[in-house]
């Protein structure tokens, strides 16, 4: 880590990049997409901004902020998607490029990491005991399973949604009087 030019500590891109890569073994597992950078901007990074998908307004809030990179569950580029850039892919990346943001992106390596995934995050914040592995795609578990210690009822799940996830959840209240697992 090095010390940039506005006082703050800087980060090189090559060297973060790398790190996440190391870190959450970004190309053990094929994926829908390219995991890792996937639009290179400054070569420093000071103040990073994470988020779910890559969007126009995460880039605005970002670049807003005074960030030099972004960092999503979701990135720009996956299989099956025309290679061109028009339309709002093409506003997307024009955003990162205008303000000099980066884009990482790592989508099943945060599916699968046993710590710092969404899944093992969101299993801890739910509550779960008896975690297990769970949801195989290509030799990999991507995901985690377990039990409430206290079976739930459909409402206690969806107010625990709500806390969990800080929104509204869209809730289908069909189906078992408890929630055990």
């Amino acid at each position: 880590m090095t010390s940039s030019a506005h006082g703050r500590p800087a980060v090189g891109l090559s060297d973060l990049t790398r790190y996440l890569d190391e870190l959450l073994a970004a190309r053990e597992i094929k994926d829908y997409g390219p995991n890792g950078l996937q639009v290179e901007g400054r070569p420093e990074v000071r103040k990073l901004v994470t988020g779910v998908s890559a969007c126009l307004e995460l880039f605005a809030e970002s670049r807003a902020r005074g960030a030099d990179a972004v960092l999503v569950h979701h990135g720009l580029f996956w299989e099956g998607m025309p290679r061109t850039l028009v339309g709002l892919r093409y506003r997307r990346v024009a955003a990162l490029i205008e303000a000099g943001l980066s884009l990482l992106a790592y989508h099943l390596p945060l599916d699968l990491h046993a710590n710092l995934g969404n899944n093992a995050v969101g299993a801890s914040a739910f509550g779960l005991v008896d975690l297990e592995p769970w949801g195989r795609f290509e030799g990999f578990d991507i995901g985690f399973r377990g039990r409430f210690p206290t079976p739930l009822s459909p409402t206690a799940l969806v107010d625990l949604c709500r806390t969990v996830y800080g929104q509204e959840p869209l809730a289908f209240l069909d189906g078992p009087d408890e929630i055990t697992s």
